[in-house]
């Protein structure tokens, strides 16, 4: 970046201001209550909660450089936030986080078309993972690169808040990320990662992470200027990488190649990186905790990897770690009591006041569950409940029927149309939370089912598609692409087979380049293979479509010429002898290459005891061209 964009960018981004709007969770707050009446409560358990944070990150360096700069003249920025903290100390630091975070007015955040909790998200991961692979390797320190990598994508967060309307306008039609930073340049004077670079001067960072930062979604082999060290860029944008695998949102295959291939260039072995990656998933989970940001265990990396949809997409049930439950009752009372007492315990409760509304919301929303009334007008609970089953979107759903009668004849009706349980009205809170639990642990035994099947079969199809290639791989010839000498003998077998059986003429060409070694020894076994292949082209364009061409040999082929008799395959040697001697192969230098071809032509006759005597006289037959004087076709005895 020149001078001169460095200062247009600092005049733009001093008329901004932004810095003092950034948002935190609001559950951070209240932990941050629970640390400070905790006795126990150390420096490092509030460091832990902090680190969950950008918002209380940044504060928190902030302050640590603006304290620790008037004291020691010289003295390095701080970007480790365990450090940062050890300057300030465990009281300032619960001061500063406390009123940093009760002030936070914005839960989730003002601006409709970002996705808020998919920043606090991959932020997190991307920390732990920056972090995880400093330590790894030694290229710089684990504190640096974890606050490196939790606010490396804060300038985008900083736009969503200060100027929520313009950025939603901005996101709303979904721009693809070049054509997002060109309209956040043209709207704002700078986009997301210059925005990075002038946050990182202001808190008082050192310029040279920012810059790293500003970088982290791009490819490391873009040109970089001289200054910024490529090794930094490469493992902050592996830890993207790693980022967007643990939140699987969607899954990309070639993301796990190109992961792999950079963990190996940090000390990471095939082996050894799925293990590294699991324990990245686990600080992940927990850490994301405090912010409830996740809600459920990550899978390993093993399974991770062989998922071809987004994670969560296994037959019909897709946990996503809050239970989805719809409440169905055409009683407005009966179902306000009913949705009160479903509400919290991690639950988002969905209503309808009708069969048909609750049909058009489990077919639109895909609830876990239906909690539904039995006496209903126009389509009733015991209705509703056999068109559900029958409907292979919404048949995986738990379903429990309320009612107010406890016959057995009643109880036999709704299971016999498909419901899960019954309960009677009016429930008692306790029973009814029992037999929610007890649904909730089926729908989960059965997505584990379902989702163990799943990566069951995609093992099954890679090793079936592996097998697949392995079996061509053993027959062809990797050089020319033709059948080798192991699937020429079993075609031999099964022609001279069906030539015996149906009394079917069969003929065979062996063919064998003339002074082959000359052209290795004059221009080298480059052109040498270049010629081979030129050959095997010029014998598969002018075969029949039933005609086998293989490479049996250094520069030997054989052609198996079902239904053709003496005469037909004699002329078709001919012709491929010509061809040969008609082609001129180029070499990457422009060199000329000429070549010859002897054929030895032999027709199956019942009196040989095998393929290998039939092959026998056509080798002898080649060999005779041979003699003759090359160039030529000869016919077997």
């Amino acid at each position: 970046m020149s001078a001169s964009n460095v200062t247009s960018n600092r005049e733009i981004f001093s008329r901004m201001n932004l810095t003092e709007k950034l948002p935190s969770p609001p559950r951070m707050a209240m932990e941050l209550v629970r640390l400070c009446h905790t006795e126990s409560a150390s420096l490092d358990d509030l460091v832990k909660l902090i680190e969950a944070d950008p918002a209380l990150s940044v504060a928190l360096l902030r302050a640590a450089n603006r304290e620790t700069a008037p004291m020691v003249a010289n003295t390095s920025q701080i970007i480790s936030i365990p450090e940062a903290a050890l300057g300030i100390g465990k009281h300032g630091v619960i001061g500063l986080a406390l009123g940093f975070s009760l002030s936070a007015k914005i839960p989730g955040g003002p601006c409709q078309s970002f996705h808020y909790e998919r920043f606090w998200s991959q932020s997190l991961a991307r920390a732990i993972a920056a972090a995880a692979i400093a330590e790894k390797s030694g290229v710089a320190k684990a504190g640096d690169m974890y606050a490196c990598g939790l606010l490396a994508a804060i300038g985008e967060l900083v736009l969503a808040t200060s100027f929520p309307g313009e950025y939603d306008a901005i996101l709303a039609h979904k721009p693809a990320p070049d054509r997002l930073l060109s309209e956040e340049k043209s709207a704002f004077g700078l986009n997301q990662h210059e925005l990075t670079v002038e946050l990182f001067h202001e808190w008082g960072l050192p310029r040279l992470f920012g810059q790293v930062a500003a970088l982290h979604t791009f490819s490391p082999d873009i040109e970089t200027s001289a200054e910024t060290p490529a090794r930094l860029i490469e493992l902050l944008y592996m830890a993207h990488k790693i980022s967007e695998i643990c939140l699987a949102d969607p899954l990309n295959q070639r993301d796990f190649a190109l992961v792999e291939q950079m963990a190996a260039r940090f000390g990471l072995g095939d082996e050894e990186f799925p293990n590294f990656f699991d324990d990245i998933a686990t600080l992940f989970d927990e850490r994301g905790e405090l912010l409830r940001i996740r809600s459920q265990k990550s899978p390993s990396y093993r399974e991770i990897k062989v998922m071809d949809v987004p994670r969560g997409e296994y037959g019909g049930y897709q946990p996503t770690g809050r239970l989805s439950i719809l409440a169905v009752d055409d009683d407005p009372i009966s179902l306000q009591t009913l949705t009160q007492y479903l509400r919290g315990k991690n639950r988002r409760v969905l209503t309808a006041r009708s069969g048909e509304q609750a049909l058009n919301l489990a077919l639109e929303e895909k609830p876990d569950m239906v909690i539904t009334d039995w006496r209903m007008p126009d389509l009733d609970g015991i209705g509703l409940c056999k068109i559900l089953r029958r409907t292979s979107l919404t048949e995986h759903m738990y379903i429990i029927v309320l009612s107010g009668c406890e016959s057995d004849d009643e109880l036999v009706q709704a299971f016999n149309a498909g419901a899960d349980d019954y309960v009677v009205k009016p429930f008692s809170p306790k029973v009814l939370e029992a037999r929610i639990r007890s649904g909730e642990r089926l729908l989960r035994y059965h997505q584990t089912i379902v989702r163990d099947r799943e990566i069951i079969q995609q093992y099954a199809s890679q090793l079936s598609i592996a097998n697949s290639q392995h079996q061509v791989m053993a027959m062809t010839d990797q050089l020319t692409g033709l059948s080798n000498r192991r699937n020429a003998m079993l075609r031999m077998k099964d022609a001279v087979a069906q030539a015996t059986r149906f009394q079917d003429a069969l003929s065979c060409i062996m063919l064998d380049i003339d002074h082959f070694k000359r052209i290795n020894d004059t221009y080298g076994h480059d052109i040498g293979d270049l010629v081979l292949r030129d050959v095997a082209k010029i014998f598969t364009g002018n075969v029949r479509g039933y005609d086998m061409v293989s490479r049996i040999g250094g520069e030997e082929f054989l052609v198996i010429c079902g239904r053709s008799g003496l005469d037909e395959t004699r002329q078709l040697a001919e012709r491929l002898c010509q061809a040969v001697a008609r082609h001129e192969t180029r070499s990457p230098t422009g060199q000329i290459v000429r070549c010859t071809v002897s054929c030895g032509v032999a027709t199956w006759h019942q009196h040989y005891l095998n393929g290998s005597e039939f092959l026998k006289n056509a080798d002898i037959a080649l060999y005779k061209a041979k003699n003759a004087g090359r160039n030529r076709v000869e016919v077997a005895d």
